[in-house]
């Protein structure tokens, strides 16, 4: 989904997860279909392999010991730009003030924006500003489908070396988004549906605590071959001819804690079978936190350097 798409609806929803959810799936419904996420930036710039680069643009943008950029010189400018189209509910004053607190630099400002942001979607937290009535435009040159070519043609050095930051900094938001995204709009959906499904008998018994829970809320890992549940607590999976076993999202998510805590960057399976596997972003959303996707992704950040 595109996040300028989500930028512009969160506003006038007053940041409402449910409502924006309900919106979009009310359009959905209307058969009107949601803009899409531009790829031709992120395959750009995984061309040959550059992770590693990234990493190293990550490791500089987010430096603490990164000099200070002087207010009111060409690229605070820009930054103010480029900060105010991707947050375009969010007053200048305030943009201002955290751009201010974080060394005048695009990268840090973005991400700590994005978190007041997002923990005020997702946690209810208090935004510390009243948000535009008017959004904020987004220059054409940095929208999505234009950045390429900017990127290609810009022969301003201070712009370039922006427009990556812009460029890193979505991608953070990326991610971060779709995981929220999803994991609301799977509670979402399970909590409309959950009277009914428990009325019509389709639970199941979570392998752990045996607590009974809704099919489509238990989780399994993504490894090749099922686990074999050797008690009577098993559900015949009619595609694979065996059986597998299901675990509750709170059992889910307290392995979840256990392996964050011993800085584990990937989720294994909490099978007592020893299997290895890891969990697909869907299953994922069906148990982790707000603060968990946000530590995973600390881990996962600290596991590059």
């Amino acid at each position: 989904m595109s996040l300028t798409f989500i930028a512009s609806i969160v506003g006038p929803f007053e940041h409402n997860a449910k409502r924006v959810i309900d919106h979009i799936k009310t359009q959905q419904n209307l058969g009107n279909e949601y803009p899409r996420k531009q790829t031709e930036l992120t395959t750009k710039l995984e061309e040959g392999s550059v992770e590693d680069q990234w990493a190293q643009k990550q490791r500089l943008f987010a430096d603490p010991n990164r000099p200070a950029e002087r207010a009111g010189s060409p690229a605070y400018e820009m930054t103010q730009t480029m900060l105010a189209g991707d947050f375009p509910y969010v007053p200048m004053k305030s943009l201002v003030e955290i751009l201010s607190n974080h060394k005048n630099h695009l990268y840090p400002t973005y991400i700590a924006t994005m978190e007041i942001v997002s923990n005020n979607m997702f946690k209810g937290a208090p935004l510390p500003w009243v948000g535009k009535t008017c959004p904020s435009p987004l220059a054409k040159r940095y929208e999505g489908e234009t950045l390429v070519g900017t990127l290609s043609s810009s022969r301003d050095p201070t712009e370039h070396s922006l427009i990556l930051e812009l460029l890193l900094s979505r991608l953070v938001k990326g991610q971060q988004s779709l995981r929220l995204f999803m994991q609301l709009n799977i509670r979402s959906r399970d909590i409309i549906s959950l009277q009914q499904t428990m009325a019509s008998g389709r639970v199941h018994e979570c392998e752990s605590c045996f607590a009974e829970y809704p099919l489509n809320r238990l989780i399994h890992c993504d490894g090749h071959h099922p686990h074999v549940s050797h008690g009577p607590f098993s559900l015949y999976h009619p595609h694979l001819a065996s059986c597998i076993q299901l675990f509750c999202p709170k059992c889910c998510a307290t392995n979840a804690e256990t392996q964050i805590s011993q800085s584990k960057h990937e989720l294994r399976c909490m099978s007592i079978e020893d299997c290895s596997a890891g969990f697909s972003v869907g299953e994922q959303a069906k148990y982790l936190s707000a603060d968990h996707i946000k530590a995973l992704g600390r881990i996962e950040k600290d596991y590059a350097v």
